[in-house]
């Protein structure tokens, strides 16, 4: 004879009600993105940089001068100081567009080229923040841009097709566009240094894994060291895949005029 309270003794009415309760919420689930912490953690260590501004521990603090002033990296995490009180969509919007959730205009992000990321990522991204150990470290925001904020990079998410598609992501959230220009034929200012040319008429006469040495080592082929602001030793984080399709795109641009 059944336990009382089983849902044998409820009857067949009441098993009816659970298995559907039970199919609503596995499907409710089903529409939930799964979420990629260790992808997250990639794209922030490797792909997309964002260890280079915010430290190893994504605390904040850098400063950088703008126009005159300094503003400093912000605190990525969820201590004192970071942004705990930010939701998801407000950190969405912050990578894409440059704009916090106040409205205010971030003066440093890459947000024209972070538009790109794909909504997977962009999502796998925040989990891995929101998965950082807590850092209580308060960071001045500096002075905002004169002006009317408006939101930057308004580009739609990149569609990862075609032989050199993931080469043109990684190219584009890794910061070399913004560098080295569209056309990777470089001659912008950056500091003391200018940057270099990486189309194939500036290293088509490194091999892939020249390239990849490179990028591993800070190390050209012929000995020289990378300038500081290369940031070869994210870069070099990427997977041979990855670094093999970042080589395919950088010899598929001809270099000078685009």
């Amino acid at each position: 004879m059944p336990r009382s309270g089983s849902w044998r003794s409820a009857g067949p009415a009441a098993f009816v009600l659970l298995c559907a309760a039970s199919i609503a919420l596995s499907g409710a689930a089903s529409d939930t993105p799964s979420l990629d912490i260790a992808r997250g953690r990639h794209i922030a260590t490797a792909l997309a940089g964002c260890a280079d501004c915010h430290g190893t521990d994504f605390g904040g603090g850098r400063p950088f001068t703008r126009a005159g002033q300094t503003v400093f990296a912000a605190n990525l995490t969820g201590g004192a100081g970071g942004v705990a009180a930010a939701s998801d969509g407000d950190l969405a919007r912050a990578i894409r567009t440059g704009i916090r959730s106040d409205g205010t205009r971030l003066q440093v992000m890459p947000s024209r080229e972070y538009a790109i990321m794909t909504d997977a990522d962009v999502n796998d991204l925040i989990a891995f923040l929101r998965s950082l150990r807590p850092v209580d470290r308060s960071v001045a925001r500096g002075a905002a841009p004169a002006g009317t904020p408006s939101p930057v990079g308004q580009e739609s998410p990149a569609e990862r097709s075609g032989p050199l598609g993931t080469g043109v992501y990684l190219a584009t959230i890794g910061g070399c566009t913004n560098c080295h220009a569209a056309n990777l034929a470089g001659g912008a200012r950056i500091g003391e240094i200018v940057a270099p040319d990486i189309s194939h008429a500036g290293i088509g006469n490194w091999s892939f894994a020249d390239f990849a040495s490179a990028m591993r080592t800070g190390r050209t082929p012929d000995g020289r060291l990378l300038a500081r602001v290369m940031p070869w030793e994210s870069i070099g984080k990427m997977t041979d895949e990855e670094l093999r399709s970042l080589y395919d795109f950088l010899e598929s641009k001809p270099g000078g005029a685009s």
